[in-house]
């Protein structure tokens, strides 16, 4: 269970990141 969290969380910081970078490039 450990590991599987641990590979979501990674997945969902990943996506976030992404996400936060195209905004910023939107917003500039």
């Amino acid at each position: 269970l450990q590991a599987a969290w641990d590979a979501a969380s990674t997945a969902i910081t990943f996506v976030f990141h992404q996400r936060s970078h195209e905004e910023q490039r939107g917003l500039c």
